[in-house]
């Protein structure tokens, strides 16, 4: 399909947008499998670097869960910098994400969307 990325400025970022109809099993994306994180792509790739280093990611996963695994590998990969194979997506991430615990009461009531409201 006829697909671009677009900047939708009322909901704060980009978007992707369809110059023509899209069928329903059209293929509008491919991301390559060697760039997807995941626990398991993770302790793959370090398996076959360290094979100590499966321990010591059961013990971080013990302690902060799948989450804390995904968070060092992000660590790991924002430390090579532009040797990195997700470079071009890490270099175009925000440089802090705001928490919700410091957002102001009208901050919070621009969250709410009603229609989404109505879903639950």
């Amino acid at each position: 399909p006829n697909i671009t990325i677009k900047s939708y400025p009322e909901y704060g970022g980009y978007g992707l947008y369809a110059k023509d109809d899209i069928a329903y099993y059209d293929n509008m994306y491919q991301i390559p499998a060697d760039i997807i994180l995941s626990v398991e792509s993770i302790r793959e790739g370090y398996s076959t670097f360290n094979a100590g280093i499966s321990e010591r990611l059961e013990m971080v996963q013990s302690h902060g869960g799948d989450d804390a695994i995904i968070a060092l590998q992000l660590m790991v990969e924002c430390a090579l910098g532009a040797e990195s194979d997700i470079h071009p997506y890490l270099d175009i991430m925000p440089d802090g994400v705001p928490r919700l615990d410091t957002f102001s009461d009208s901050d919070l009531a621009m969250l709410q969307d009603p229609s989404l409201a109505s879903l639950s």
